[in-house]
Order: structure tokens, then C-alpha cells, then sequence
């Protein structure tokens, strides 16, 4: 994303597991802005519910999105930025779902006038019914203390390994991949899969100020 608009979507699969060349066909001034987000889906996980948030809906925001999807694993994963105008009086965001699980997601490619792209959707298992009331609230998107962030947060309970990539100029944490014990993930960070040199930690249990994953003491 870049200037809180989706410039492309790349699917990590076995034929393309980076997504090196699609962050190749970016223009290189809009690369130096990019916010790079990874949305892990594990294999033993599935999409139950997906949706933007309401205020985008009704306004037809066709190029700002904020976007929250349910695994059934890893429970909801927000992607998207902090945007004022898509939130409530006391800061939070209520998202339009799907409310049934989603067999494949959707996206318009970008029309070279436009640059970014302008519709995200998803075909459903089952039909939902006309009667049915699908506005949930997401209570972990609220109001930032600093700034318009790019959300991303996770749990440490329960991890059994921990990928952390570095930026390759600096050195310093880019992103950071959980694993947990039920076969979810999630991401932290900007997490760049096979383009980031990455640091591979098995069953951590402390995190210290060294920058280091380790395993407690027995």
C-alpha cells in the first residue's frame, strides 16, 4: 500500500512463492513510500468472514481501504491503515462482513489512468440472506495514540517459532512471522517472504532488548 491506497495484490503460492516481481512492476518513487503487508494464511486455516469497513462501503472510498478478515485460526487480521473519515465519534471502526466462509477472494487489476486498485471482493460458500444483519464491530481497531499506523498485532502466547526479517540496508527488524501451537500466523511488520534475509527461531519463550529470540532455561 502506498498513501493508504492498494498499489497490488500478490498470492504466495507454490509457483510464485515471493512476490519479488510483482513489487517489480511498482514505479520506483511509489516504492520508496510502500508499506508492504503480508497477510499469512496457513494451510490448515481458511477465511471465514471478510469485509471493509462500513464507512467505506457507504462512501465508495474505491481506492482507500481498510479491510479485516476472520480466520478461523488466527481470528482477525486488519489490513489497512488508520483513516479519520472511515471512524466513529470515539475513534472506532465498525466493518461490513461476510459472515460465511469465503472461497475466493477478488480484486480489479489497476488501470494504468488510475495506478491503484479499485475494487477488493470475495465469492462466498453460501448465499447470505436478505434478513441478515452482517455490521460486526472489530474492538482492536480504535483510535491511535501517534500518527495514521498501518495495523498489525498478535498474541505471544502460544508461539512455537518466530521468523524475523531484517532490512538488508539498516540491519535492523522489519518484520516479524509468529507460528502458534494451533497451526495459525500472523504477521507484524512488513514481512517481505524470500526478498528480506530472515532469522529463524524454534519454541521462544523470552525476548530480550538484544535483539534475540531465546529459550528459557529449564
Amino acid at each position: 500500500m502506498a498513501w493508504n491506497r492498494v498499489c497490488q495484490i500478490h498470492a504466495h503460492t507454490a509457483a510464485t512463492p515471493t512476490a519479488i516481481q510483482t513489487w517489480k512492476q511498482i514505479p520506483p518513487m511509489r516504492r520508496a513510500v510502500l508499506t508492504w503487508i503480508y497477510l499469512p494464511i496457513s494451510l490448515n486455516d481458511e477465511i471465514i468472514a471478510f469485509g471493509p469497513t462500513i464507512a467505506a462501503r457507504i462512501r465508495s472510498m474505491l481506492t482507500r481501504f481498510t479491510l479485516l478478515f476472520r480466520l478461523r485460526l488466527a481470528g482477525d487480521v486488519i489490513v489497512g491503515p488508520y483513516q479519520p473519515s472511515q471512524h466513529g465519534p470515539n475513534g472506532n471502526a465498525f466493518f461490513a462482513l461476510t459472515n460465511q466462509p469465503i472461497s475466493t477472494l477478488v480484486y480489479g487489476w489497476p488501470e494504468p489512468q488510475n495506478k491503484y486498485i479499485s475494487t477488493i471482493g470475495a465469492v462466498l460458500n453460501e448465499t447470505p440472506r436478505p434478513d441478515q444483519d452482517d455490521s460486526l464491530p472489530s474492538p482492536q481497531l480504535k483510535k491511535p495514540n501517534l500518527g495514521f499506523p498501518y495495523y498489525s498485532f498478535a498474541s505471544l502466547r502460544n508461539v512455537i517459532r518466530v521468523l524475523v526479517y531484517d532490512n538488508p540496508d539498516t540491519g535492523f527488524c522489519r518484520g516479524i512471522l509468529l507460528h502458534y501451537n494451533n497451526g495459525a500466523e500472523r504477521a507484524l511488520g512488513q514481512c517481505r517472504i524470500g526478498v528480506d534475509p530472515a532469522r529463524i527461531y524454534d519454541m521462544p519463550t523470552i525476548y530480550t532488548n538484544e535483539r534475540e529470540w531465546k529459550k528459557e532455561d529449564s
